[in-house]
């Protein structure tokens, strides 16, 4: 009797850890599953001079430049973080240390013999991929509320434009399959066929990009608001004259001065005011094409919500406009979803500390009272 019973809670344990598990994946962020992808592609490659022999092909050493391109690919699927940042460098040095390798490989020579210069340097980035790979873990992406008696939510259709032109002669979107856009411009709402929910307007500060403010855009659109928000990387829409960090890397680097509390940040105040100003003009254009008549409501991020506010004014648009600031509790003007996307950084850089998730929710609720 007493063996039956623990049997039965071992079982009803094996269900709980498989329920939590198949809820957890379902849940994971597609960017926290690419980083998790490198990672193994990365740890195959170390291990190959656990696996391999002498008298066979070194096939595992492919990893290796695998993980390397992998990692680079990730910068235009989801800009460039700090964790996707750490990826790209270890990958590259664990591809640098194995160039000797591809090069026997390329040849289809067998394992000769790992020097001891190789299994320390390997040892080296074994340890750090560890450290790497902790990091991921705990700055992993916070999942969305789930509970068992939410109805079904109905299918979100996101589109994508890639645009071409500049803030001076305006934009439109591009004819051809192949270019560098100047811009992209998000909608996402919900397929149920009503033309007639009000468009919300996102408006990131400098700090983030589209892909920074998901939560809030997953939010905002099950509430049944059309979400448009926009990119821009034209000639006059750079936020650095550093060109190293005109795309997917400023968001990063800015963040990085603001983190330093650089000079710059102060001294481009109102440059970039300008720039949001003409960011936003562009974004109501698109959707007086778009979405005409419908009801307007602007939600804009830190810096954004000056320049928001100052250009409602001067062309005296009836656009109803939220600032996103420090009334939101726990919330850092500028960085979006920063608490959902980087949980273990944010925790460093907040003074009060709470949900990413019930934010994007406080966001939205602000959405709805303006309706």
């Amino acid at each position: 009797m007493e063996k039956t019973n623990i049997f039965s809670k071992l079982s009803q344990k094996k269900v709980e850890v498989i329920v939590f598990f198949n809820y957890y994946v379902q849940h994971m962020s597609n960017y926290f599953i690419s980083q998790l992808l490198v990672c193994m592609l990365m740890l195959l490659a170390l291990l190959r001079i656990l696996i391999s022999n002498r008298k066979q092909e070194d096939s595992l050493i492919i990893f290796a430049p695998a993980a390397f391109f992998m990692s680079l690919v990730l910068v235009p699927a989801f800009g460039l973080t700090l964790p996707i940042l750490l990826l790209i460098a270890e990958s590259t040095l664990i591809l640098i240390v194995n160039i000797p390798s591809l090069n026997r490989y390329s040849q289809k020579l067998y394992i000769d013999s790992f020097s001891p210069a190789y299994i320390t340097f390997t040892g080296v980035l074994s340890i750090l991929f560890i450290l790497l790979t902790v990091f991921i873990f705990l700055n992993r992406p916070v999942p969305e509320p789930h509970t068992v008696n939410n109805p079904a939510i109905p299918n979100i259709n996101r589109t994508v434009y890639r645009m071409r032109g500049t803030h001076s002669a305006g934009f439109e979107e591009g004819d051809r399959l192949f270019f560098i856009p100047d811009a992209v411009f998000y909608t996402v709402e919900i397929t149920d066929g009503n033309n007639s929910k009000p468009v919300v307007i996102l408006l990131p500060d400098v700090y983030t990009t589209f892909s920074g403010n998901e939560a809030t855009v997953s939010v905002l659109t099950k509430k049944q608001n059309t979400v448009v928000c926009g990119d821009f990387f034209c000639k006059d829409g750079n936020y650095t004259n550093k060109t190293l960090f005109n795309r997917h890397a400023r968001s990063l680097f800015l963040q990085y001065l603001n983190y330093k509390a650089d000079p710059v940040i102060t001294n481009s105040q109102n440059y970039w005011k300008n720039l949001k100003k003409s960011e936003l003009k562009a974004l109501l254009s698109f959707v007086q094409q778009h979405y005409a008549d419908r009801k307007l409501i602007v939600v804009a991020d830190g810096l954004s919500g000056a320049a928001a506010k100052e250009y409602l004014d001067e062309t005296k648009n009836p656009a109803a406009l939220v600032e996103l600031d420090n009334s939101i509790p726990g919330y850092i003007p500028g960085f979006g979803n920063y608490a959902v996307i980087e949980p273990l950084l944010y925790t460093k850089r907040t003074v009060e500390k709470t949900n990413g998730w019930i934010q994007a929710e406080q966001i939205a609720l602000k959405v709805e009272q303006l309706k």
